[in-house]
């Protein structure tokens, strides 16, 4: 075990880094709520906490560098604290190692120089290495780790929270599929609803910049853009793909993207067997598949079930957002901020009428 992870494992376990957390919580939670009477840290507090994120950040445990994310996001929150140099001088270093360059820009916004060479090293090699496909975007650590192991396999299956990203790796995967062997495939999305294809399909048109490239939903392709020799990218539900292998005349598909994979396993919808069954003709067709879905522990499921190589799958737990989740019951009028350091945290200052249509416009506002 490196050093750092030693740390890790000690910073993870203590008590004083649990209680930092909490408080830093309670003041958010409390100020938020219109209590402006708080107890800030003092300045010991105030850089153990930001020390804490430091050595959090140098681990490969997703827990000690979502723990990270937290510290900074939460210290964020204040103006006090948001404005500071040494805050932006930690909270650069701290989001840097983590390759979180979209919540970089937001607090290095007045932070332009940085001492640390390592941290220099760092961010330059990221914003190389690291960026997306034909896109302005950079992958976060964890993103970028799945794209390099989707480009080496035949097939792939991966899980992540919701603001993983999955979609936007999807996408970045298709344009180095694009980019990477000169526009000769067709690829295909299987998308769990009708009222999904419109979004996607817009969403792609914007984004893929090859003119080769037609994006069409319906399961024939129309005969004069077969006749032009274009390439398609598909977006379909179960149903419409079924259709589309159908039919002789359409053009092979070599890559087909699922995302929301875990409908596979529901039982209780009446698609999941047209959704195994379009999987089924796709894998009869030699079609790459990809599949994505929420953060489940076991993804290799969607491969086993298909017969194929189930080693190529990640379950990634780290996330690029930190949340602050709280629970405001307009009927009992109370409010809790939800805490993983400690009790929930009652929350006074919204002000209950006896309607409770006005109270949820209370919380609205």
């Amino acid at each position: 075990m490196s050093f750092f992870e030693e740390l890790t494992e000690r910073a993870l376990s203590d008590d004083y880094l649990k209680l930092l957390i909490y408080k830093a919580e309670t003041i958010y939670g409390l100020t938020i709520f219109g209590n402006n009477n708080v107890q800030p840290f003092d300045s010991k507090e105030y850089y153990d906490f930001m020390r804490f994120a430091d050595i959090l950040s140098r681990s490969q445990n997703p827990k000690a560098r979502n723990t990270a994310l937290k510290i900074i996001s939460l210290l964020y929150e204040f103006a006090n604290y948001r404005d500071d140099y040494d805050f932006k001088r930690f909270s650069t270093n701290v989001l840097t190692k983590l390759g979180n360059f979209p919540s970089l820009s937001l607090v290095n916004s007045n932070y332009n120089e940085s001492n640390d060479e390592e941290i220099k090293i760092d961010e330059i090699l990221k914003r190389t290495m690291q960026r997306a496909p034909n896109s302005k975007y950079i992958f976060t650590d964890a993103q970028y780790d799945i794209f390099e192991k989707m480009k080496d396999s035949n097939h792939y299956s991966f899980s992540g929270t919701t603001s993983f990203g999955k979609s936007f790796i999807f996408e970045a995967f298709i344009n180095y599929i694009i980019e990477e062997r000169n526009a000769s495939d067709n690829i295909a999305i299987l998308v769990p609803t009708r009222a999904l294809i419109n979004q996607v399909s817009l969403k792609l048109k914007s984004e893929i910049k090859n003119e080769k490239y037609k994006v069409i939903s319906h399961p024939k392709v129309p005969l004069l853009y077969r006749s032009e020799g274009n390439r398609f990218i598909l977006v379909m539900t179960a149903e419409r793909l079924i259709s589309y292998f159908a039919d002789s005349n359409n053009p092979a598909i070599n890559y087909l993207f699922i995302d929301e994979a875990h409908k596979l396993m529901n039982n209780k919808d009446q698609r999941t067997p047209l959704l195994y069954h379009a999987l089924v003709q796709a894998k009869r067709k030699s079609v790459k598949l990809y599949f994505a879905s929420p953060n489940i522990p076991n993804t290799e499921v969607f491969l086993q079930l298909l017969g194929n190589s189930t080693e190529e799958n990640s379950s990634v737990t780290e996330s690029p957002v930190a949340q602050n989740r709280f629970f405001i019951d307009c009927i009992e009028k109370k409010a809790l901020m939800f805490s993983e350091y400690g009790k929930d945290i009652p929350l006074q200052g919204l002000k209950y009428s006896e309607n409770e249509a006005d109270n949820l416009f209370e919380v609205v506002n």
